[in-house]
């Protein structure tokens, strides 16, 4: 007889068929139990959950005072599951096979691993087993985002991808040839100078940059940065002086596609500057979003 204290005495074996895996795509397998010994199983199912981490702000108390601090929680925010097994009596040595076809919503979160920001699929096999303890078996997976729309293929709206700003020092626009692209594709646009009477650009940055929020703790990341020498000013076809600065951001592999889900977010964006004189810096951006690879 199998004792509560323990589970029985079985080999719970997990293979999943495909190497890599997607929002809305199939996750298939196979589970295997080789029992060693006869007990009684209720049933077996397949769990798959995505847990995120996050930070709240905490007052710790002690002798010296009070202070608060960033401390990490974390909760589940999605899971689904399937009934792999039947509940049945499992003799010894007689092996038992269940199969694994499930697909995760493309309306779920996919992996998110950065600095801050973190979400993590985690497959969980469990055989509730009466009497004793329950044999489980725990697999962290990597779930890909839906690929993105190419950049190439991606209805373009000039006036709704063009940032504009009106400063007293300058007018500066910031025109996006795609606002949305894929990992491995670019960012491509000029940023758009120009100056005012009496003030002379002396340096100009293009940066694209990426926020990741988690609760009460985020960072801004520079990722790709552009420096450019301000040239002279030149006329434009309107008859304004203008300062251009072409530019082409390429976008890197990661598991940081734009994202808001519960307490975490990874969002994007084109940032273009401008320095006058050593003063100080001016400057506009562009909210922009980034999909998974093909």
């Amino acid at each position: 007889m199998v004792s509560r204290l323990r589970s029985p005495n079985a080999d719970l074996s997990v293979e999943l068929f495909e190497d890599r895996h997607q929002l809305g795509m199939p996750i298939t397998g196979r589970v295997t139990l080789m029992p060693g010994e006869s007990f009684q199983m209720r049933d077996g199912k397949v769990e798959f959950f995505c847990t995120e981490t996050y930070y709240v702000r905490v007052r710790r108390t002690t002798r010296m005072g009070s202070a608060e601090t960033n401390e990490p929680a974390a909760t589940v925010v999605r899971q689904y599951s399937q009934t792999i097994f039947e509940g049945s009596d499992i003799a010894n040595l007689m092996p038992q096979v269940g199969n694994i076809n499930l697909t995760i919503p493309t309306n779920a979160p996919p992996t998110v691993k950065g600095v801050v920001a973190n979400l993590v699929w985690t497959m969980k096999v469990t055989l509730d087993v009466a009497r004793a303890r329950d044999i489980t078996r725990e697999i962290d997976l990597v779930v890909l985002p839906v690929p993105g729309e190419s950049a190439d293929n991606a209805q373009q709206n000039p006036e709704a991808n063009t940032a504009v700003s009106h400063l007293a020092e300058c007018d500066m626009n910031l025109s996006m040839g795609a606002l949305l692209v894929r990992m491995g594709e670019s960012f491509e646009g000029v940023f758009r100078i120009f100056p005012k009477s009496g003030f002379t650009p002396e340096t100009a940055r293009v940066e694209l940059m990426r926020m990741q929020k988690a609760g009460t703790s985020q960072i801004d990341e520079s990722v790709v940065l552009l420096e450019f020498d301000a040239p002279e000013a030149s006329t434009g076809v309107d008859g304004t002086d203008a300062v251009e600065f072409p530019f082409s951001l390429p976008v890197p592999e990661c598991l940081l596609a734009t994202i808001t889900v519960h307490e975490t977010s990874v969002l994007w964006r084109v940032r273009g500057s401008v320095r006058f004189d050593s003063r100080k810096e001016l400057e506009i951006t562009q909210m922009v979003t980034v999909r998974g690879s093909s």
